[in-house]
């Protein structure tokens, strides 16, 4: 509908929306396509820190959020396990009403950067961690990129983990008609199938993933 969704972290409180929960909060707002004031503003928080990276629509007007937050953004068995940061996936529908929210996480700090909608509705977010996130497990060193997915009512279904010896940081994350996916970001190490070496500070990379998560 040619409606703007814009996302990111405030400190303080934002008119319209509800106050501060402490450090900085996610924030999400829908401009119409003219501009001007936005049609609606919510926040979401802990008493802790909240870091939102990135926003992505559905083909139903639902609105996914997703970055990094150093506290239990949801309670439970969800809730932060390496006290560090954990990434965080948040969903609104077209009014801006919370419908679900999922994180997750390892013993380290994880930083999501990137999210999508494939066109069968499943969401796909690409980030960096420097631990073990699980459902992969397979720490090389350094950074890691991931990709990680979910359905569209918010349930895990798998992450993928690819890195070097030294650090390699997912940034974007973009999904084909076909429903193949692409990660791309900077690397310090030799990172590919076929490597040319790393010839300065860092690299940028792209890989491509199959639907189901495999490299291509």
């Amino acid at each position: 509908d040619g409606n703007i969704y814009v996302t990111g972290f405030t400190a303080s409180d934002l008119p319209g929306a509800d106050s501060n929960q402490g450090g900085n909060d996610l924030f999400l707002a829908r401009f119409a396509a003219g501009g001007g004031e936005p049609d609606w503003v919510v926040m979401d928080g802990t008493s802790g820190n909240e870091f939102a990276r990135a926003v992505a629509v559905d083909s139903a007007g639902n609105i996914v959020v997703t970055g990094y937050t150093d506290d239990s953004l949801v309670p439970g068995a969800n809730s932060n396990p390496g006290a560090t940061t954990d990434v965080f996936l948040v969903q609104y529908d077209s009014g801006g009403a919370l419908q679900w929210t999922e994180q997750l996480g390892s013993a380290g700090d994880d930083l999501a950067q990137g999210v999508v909608v494939d066109r069968d509705g499943n969401i796909l977010v690409a980030g960096t961690t420097d631990s073990d996130l699980p459902g992969d497990g397979s720490h090389q060193g350094g950074n890691d990129l991931f990709l990680t997915r979910y359905d569209s009512e918010g349930d895990h279904q798998w992450t993928r983990q690819v890195g070097t010896e030294e650090n390699d940081n997912g940034r974007a994350v973009a999904v084909d008609g076909n429903g193949e996916i692409y990660v791309a970001g900077d690397t310090q190490g030799t990172l590919g199938i076929i490597s040319f070496g790393n010839s300065v500070d860092s690299d940028l990379f792209v890989i491509k993933f199959d639907a189901a998560g495999n490299v291509q």
